[in-house]
């Protein structure tokens, strides 16, 4: 799918097994954009260099061409593949300092963040050789790329703005409303969206996580969407807290999951992160504050 001028989205498909049994069927996006010398935006799972590769033969270009790989953040789905395309092409690594230890560390990560099918995702930790900054202009061939820090799904999650196009490419940094919420940072991620709904010159966004490509007013809907989502998800938490008087997360998730209408298997570790997240600032964070958003 060719996003505009100078990039192109690979959809990257795989499976989440959950101990209930029951198998989510996933995907994410990696974005090439390809110069003389290609650079590539996120590596997807384990296994995904098989289609990278066929992806880059359609356009008569092979893994070698690959000179950098940029990551928005350091989790599974977005880092998993790096070391097959490491290997195949040499390329460097470039991601913000928030994720580095995660990133190079995949055992490390995996304990601190446990998820279903972790394994399965990921081949291993790789090294990172290039630390993004907020607001750095980094060059791919021709085009430029500029680097927003976007944490709250992840300390070092950062977004890719290609000013050329007015694409933005948001990675996960948008909640998708109805779906499993996926943050450690309630006020991080909410401030990342209002920052996102500033941007001004937008004519295009693409999240990592979604079919949909979003243009014109359609952007700031979307946005708006996942704000919404954040302060149902917050209302959730706390009238689950005052309902049951506890105050672990892992016990809280499972009524919490219920009262947002998502499945019981949507009750594992990743959304106990949510919960706590949302715990952590129970006294402070203020829906209220969205009302300039609106």
């Amino acid at each position: 799918m060719r996003l505009s001028e100078h990039v192109v989205a690979l959809r990257v498909p795989f499976e989440l097994p959950f101990s209930t049994g029951h198998i989510l069927p996933r995907f994410v996006h990696m974005y090439i954009l390809p110069e003389k010398r290609i650079s590539l935006i996120d590596a997807g799972v384990k296994g995904a260099v098989s289609l990278l590769a066929g992806q880059l033969s359609l356009m008569g270009r092979e893994l070698a061409d690959i000179d950098c790989l940029l990551l928005t953040h350091g989790h599974p789905d977005h880092m998993g593949g790096a070391s097959e395309i490491l290997r195949e092409s040499g390329c460097r690594t470039a991601a913000h300092p928030g994720d580095q230890a995660w990133i190079e560390d995949a055992r490390r990560q995996a304990k601190e963040r446990p998820m279903p099918g972790f394994v399965s995702l990921v081949e291993g930790g790789n090294p990172v050789g290039q630390l993004l900054k907020d607001g750095e202009t980094v060059s791919c061939g021709r085009v430029e790329l500029r680097v927003l820090h976007t944490p709250g799904h992840s300390p070092g999650h950062v977004c890719f703005l290609v000013e050329e196009d007015g694409l933005l490419l948001a990675g996960d940094a948008l909640p998708q409303p109805g779906q499993m919420p996926i943050y450690d940072d309630v006020k991080a991620s909410s401030d990342s969206l209002l920052r996102l709904l500033d941007l001004k010159g937008l004519k295009t966004m693409h999240s990592s996580w979604d079919e949909q490509v979003y243009r014109g007013e359609e952007i700031r809907t979307r946005i708006l969407d996942g704000l919404a989502w954040v302060m149902k998800v917050h209302e959730a938490v706390r009238d689950e807290f005052r309902a049951s008087g506890v105050e672990d997360p892992a016990v809280l998730t499972p009524g919490t999951a219920s009262r947002l209408g998502l499945p019981p298997f949507a009750a594992n570790p990743v959304m106990v992160r949510t919960v706590r997240a949302h715990l952590d600032v129970m006294d402070t964070f203020d829906v209220s504050g969205f009302g300039r958003a609106a």
